[in-house]
């Protein structure tokens, strides 16, 4: 059972993580300025701790804390390898309960990542061109890096 206090605390974090949503997206001078993809870039650089794939050779894995970026997904509602939610007992509102799941995978349904087909390819494809959009740098790790992407995802599916 979670105290008054606590229940006041998590009010309060869910208000200003939706202000902090809410400010990123509707800063709409900003983004112009700045252009969208410096916008996303600086994103996921300052904010979610950086994407290997983007940075190639200039990746430092020592400066990367994955459960920190974990956790600044989760903020976002993003669950990566599980799903995590709260809730108000439907038949006694004073106690709380703590669901944790499976995430959804990219793909939805996990017989697509189980045997190759044109879904396959054109998704590995579609990560593959999102990290073109979003790098001026000539990765020529981009390949082996967009499969490693998917072999990972993969595995959960097979989870």
């Amino acid at each position: 059972m979670t105290s008054p206090l606590s229940n006041e605390s998590a009010g309060i974090d869910a208000i200003i993580n939706t202000r902090q949503l809410y400010s990123s997206c509707v800063n709409v001078d900003q983004i112009e300025r700045e252009n969208a993809d410096s916008y996303i870039i600086s994103l996921i650089n300052n904010r979610l701790g950086g994407w290997p794939i983007l940075q190639g050779s200039n990746w430092n894995p020592s400066s990367f804390n994955l459960p920190s970026s974990l956790l600044k997904l989760n903020q976002f509602n993003k669950f990566l390898f599980f799903y995590v939610a709260t809730s108000v007992d439907e038949r006694n509102s004073s106690i709380h309960s703590i669901y944790l799941g499976q995430s959804s995978l990219a793909l939805g349904d996990r017989s697509y990542y189980l045997n190759e087909s044109n879904i396959t390819r054109a998704y590995r494809e579609l990560i593959k061109n999102v990290v073109l959009l979003l790098t001026n740098e000539t990765l020529t790790t981009i390949d082996q890096d967009v499969e490693e992407i998917f072999q990972v995802e993969k595995r959960i599916a097979q989870v």
